[in-house]
């Protein structure tokens, strides 16, 4: 099974718990993110048995995370229900709030789990050249338009993983993204976004 595609979707539902966002985030400081992991293992010389471990436990936290999000999904929807009726008691709206903070404190806390038995996996040194390499990298942010596009994609995966779909042909249009970001090939990883969003706005077609 590929697990890159996986790690893609994983990666952009996640939010700030699973992109580090330098020292200031006393979470993301100390985790490492499984595509951030996977994307650097020539460069920190992960073993083929780690790289055999990160698959498997990338594979089994597989149906979790889509049975969580599509959870979060549907509980997100309801609220959305509740709220287009101006006469909902409040009562009924806060209570629904909470039902969709359950399922991201779910979410989020399965991501922890997740990443903490990851990086258990990793070794001292490999921990430190990983931290040097998100240092590296830390000051570099796309612009205006890519972050926009992102978030485009974050939202069209939610959906699709929501509605029971496969985001994996898109996954795998994103393998190259990281790598080109870290390039600084702004104009083809601007392109690739493009036909990424275009698939996902189109249904796949």
């Amino acid at each position: 099974m590929n697990t890159r595609p996986f790690l893609l979707a994983l990666a952009l539902l996640a939010g700030t718990l699973l992109h580090a966002q330098g020292p200031a985030d006393p979470i993301g400081a100390n985790l490492f993110p499984p595509d951030f992991i996977l994307a650097s293992a020539d460069a920190i010389h992960l073993t083929d048995g780690q790289r055999q471990a990160f698959r498997e436990a990338v594979e089994k936290a597989q149906e979790r995370f889509s049975g969580l999000n599509q959870a979060l999904h549907q509980e997100a929807e309801a609220l959305g229900k509740l709220l287009t009726d101006p006469t909902v008691a409040e009562a009924a709206v806060l209570a629904q709030f909470d039902k969709v903070q359950e399922r991201e404190h779910e979410l989020k806390r399965a991501q922890i789990a997740l990443m903490l038995g990851l990086r258990s996996q990793l070794s001292a040194e490999q921990r430190a050249q990983l931290a040097e390499l998100r240092a590296k990298h830390s000051g570099q942010h796309p612009p205006p338009e890519l972050a926009a596009k992102m978030e485009r994609l974050k939202a069209g995966v939610a959906k699709w993983q929501g509605e029971g779909r496969d985001p994996s042909p898109v996954g795998q249009m994103m393998q190259q993204f990281e790598p080109l970001m870290h390039a600084g090939q702004m104009e083809q990883a601007n392109a690739l976004l493009d036909q990424a969003l275009k698939a996902l706005e189109s249904g796949g077609k």
